[in-house]
């Protein structure tokens, strides 16, 4: 009866883990069990075999120190607890003699300041919102999707077995009352931006690596009349990362953001953002999707803060690249042209010019890149010279290319694929009628 119901835990001798483990892919798990034996070596080492880095490894967040710990240093597996995993073979693995977990009261789950990395107790879903003391985060859970490797925002179903981001955003412990009833709601998530009025708008910021199949693609800006300046719902605190490729941080205040939503302006706004990547000197494609329409007067300028240069967008694409450091700054404006060009930092809004910019790295060993924009189609040339006037090598050979920035590399190799001995180059551009050269320096 719902005025006395009985709680009774069922006892389960082995269960498979139901999600579908990923090859050699990171993958965020809970196990919704009150286990025996819930030591890690009991539950995954009979199906993974001894602990070995090479072979399988387990990640717990702690955000009083704000990093990972691994294996050994996690402790026992506990329900409402969620752990990255990663295996090398794509094995699954089982919980042997376990009970349900006791639904006679609420599963108190204790959140510290910042994000916690945590699993629905209960083997059934959960409504987000019948949680005691959830409406004291503002922002709603983050789920990783291993079929997707991407984020999944604004969940309100809290499922079993797969793991969550929970930001607690006070400076004090929240204690989650995890209520042991079934959601019978069938939507998974909240979309507060289904429906937007003229002067609203919101912009996906999606990245991924030249090098490799890495990318970052939830990250949003945009403005809603309700936002606040401050932390709100709209707001996404940037997740903590597991795998360093690939990431983009919004910055507003001392905070970095996945999703970054600003009060209306009838001029504009402008996010500053900074692209990292594990190696330096790496091409990232950067594409700017609007999921709504702009209001009629703004436009989207893309400028590369570290270089000092516009970056051209071919249907709201472009190729950015980050420093020798791994890094790079950026900033997007979003508004009208009189309020770009009050806020662009000094840098040239206009990409559509022709122009040969500094190689960078400058000096370099043992490549360096090259950037250089045209104002419209253009048959190109880019070659290199030696301080005697000797050409080197010919990097682009009278090739046709569309208007806006472009980036090539030299790897220091001359026309007949040997290296080039340390000293002072001169590489030169001819686009049409357009003719540009400078130096860069090759050390070994």
């Amino acid at each position: 009866p719902d005025t006395n119901p009985a709680s009774i835990q069922v006892s389960i001798p082995i269960t498979d883990y139901p999600v579908p483990i990923k090859t050699g892919l990171y993958q965020m798990i809970s196990i919704p069990l009150s286990i025996n034996a819930p030591q890690i070596d009991s539950v995954f080492g009979d199906d993974y075999g001894p602990y070995d880095q090479r072979v399988w490894r387990i990640f717990h967040w702690q955000p009083g120190i704000n990093d990972y710990e691994e294996y050994n240093s996690i402790g026992n597996l506990t329900p409402g607890s969620a752990y990255w995993l990663i295996n090398r073979e794509g094995k699954t693995f089982d919980a042997t003699n376990a009970l349900s977990v006791s639904s006679f009261n609420n599963y108190t789950i204790t959140l510290q300041p910042g994000y916690n990395q945590i699993g629905n107790p209960f083997a059934f879903s959960v409504n987000w919102f019948s949680i005691e003391n959830s409406d004291s985060i503002q922002q709603l859970p983050i789920l990783w999707n291993p079929d997707t490797q991407d984020y999944e925002l604004d969940l309100i179903i809290y499922e079993p077995w797969v793991g969550y981001w929970v930001y607690n955003p006070l400076n004090h412990i929240i204690n989650l009352g995890v209520n042991p009833n079934v959601s019978l709601f069938k939507e998974k998530s909240i979309n507060y931006f289904a429906s937007l009025k003229e002067d609203e708008f919101l912009v996906q910021l999606k990245t991924s690596l030249s090098s490799s199949n890495s990318r970052d693609q939830q990250n949003y800006i945009g403005m809603m009349e309700d936002a606040k300046n401050d932390l709100d719902k709209y707001d996404v605190i940037k997740p903590p990362s597991i795998n360093n490729d690939l990431r983009v941080l919004i910055e507003s205040g001392k905070n970095y953001y996945a999703r970054n939503v600003v009060p209306v302006s009838k001029d504009g706004a402008y996010w500053d953002f900074t692209v990292e990547t594990k190696e330096g000197n790496q091409k990232v494609s950067l594409n700017i999707e609007p999921k709504s329409s702009l209001p009629d007067n703004f436009s989207i300028w893309l400028l590369d803060k570290s270089g000092r240069v516009p970056v051209g967008l071919n249907n709201g694409t472009g190729q950015i690249i980050t420093r020798d450091n791994g890094k790079g700054s950026f900033r997007i404006i979003i508004g009208t042209e009189e309020f770009a060009k009050l806020n662009s930092d000094d840098i040239s809004l206009n990409v559509y010019e022709y122009a040969l910019y500094q190689n960078y790295p400058n000096p370099f060993n043992p490549s360096t890149n090259i950037t250089y924009q045209l104002k419209e189609k253009s048959y190109v040339t880019l070659e290199v010279f030696n301080i005697l006037g000797e050409r080197v090598t010919s990097i682009i050979n009278d090739v046709v290319q569309d208007p806006g920035q472009h980036i090539v590399s030299w790897n220091g190799l001359n026309s007949s694929g040997e290296k080039t001995a340390s000293g002072i180059y001169i590489y030169r551009i001819k686009a049409n009628n357009f003719i540009s050269s400078k130096k860069m320096i090759l050390l070994k």
